[in-house]
């Protein structure tokens, strides 16, 4: 999979602007509202010092030059400008190292969240440019379930990234049949026993889908009981 954190000092200062930007709309969602003040932080820092080393490698043109000119051959050369370096604005206020730990520590915390949408983690830039259902062919989903009232189960589960899952059921001995869709946990589906108004036991499996596609491999199927 490839991964989603920029390495170039360029594209990490775009990629932090882009979270500094992002992340405060969906804070309360995740969870992750106290890391704000922080981002924040590190975003400032992270811009001012990638300007500092543009300034910088102008700097050491503006040195080769002034030294060439100087220490060449040609007399005839205007006298070269007198280097007067100073960096762009004011530093920001200092942090502690780690900011790419940080970060991944809070995608982390994102990803893993049962409300994770691959809408937001795109928006945020936590998803790598080659996730694709391929690169989770190993994924199977893992759920709970509780037994609510009128033959109704409720599912708690984590989607991964994925757009939704899709439950499938079988009375003992027989085939599987669909429940649902599920895409926010934990969600509910009910399932119309064999004989009515009767409880029983049933059988549960989920899928992961993604773009209307399943993917990876199906759950481990788990033991439901369905109840008046």
């Amino acid at each position: 999979m490839a991964d989603w954190y920029p390495q170039s000092m360029d594209a990490r200062a775009t990629w932090h602007a882009n979270w500094n930007a992002q992340l405060p709309a969906l804070a309360a969602k995740y969870g992750v509202s106290g890391v704000i003040g922080e981002v924040t932080k590190d975003n400032d820092w992270m811009q001012y010092w990638v300007q500092a080393r543009h300034d910088a490698d102008n700097l050491k043109q503006q040195l080769t030059k002034y030294f060439n000119d100087i220490a060449g051959n040609d007399e005839t050369l205007e006298p070269p400008a007198v280097i007067n370096f100073v960096l762009s604005g004011s530093p920001p206020p200092e942090v502690a190292p780690g900011i790419e730990k940080r970060t991944r520590d809070i995608a982390r915390d994102i990803r893993g969240s049962m409300a994770y949408a691959a809408a937001d983690g795109e928006l945020l830039g936590i998803v790598g440019t080659q996730e694709t259902s391929e690169n989770f062919a190993e994924m199977s989903p893992e759920f709970t379930l509780a037994t609510l009232a009128n033959f109704e189960l409720e599912v708690t589960f984590r989607k991964l990234g994925m757009d939704a899952l899709r439950f499938e059921f079988r009375y003992k001995g027989g085939n599987w049949m669909q429940a649902g869709f599920l895409v926010t946990s934990p969600g509910t589906f009910a399932v119309a026993p064999s004989q009515a108004g009767v409880a029983e036991q049933i059988e549960v499996r989920a899928f992961f889908i993604q773009k209307n596609n399943v993917v990876g491999n199906p759950s481990d199927v788990k033991t439901a009981f369905i109840a008046p």
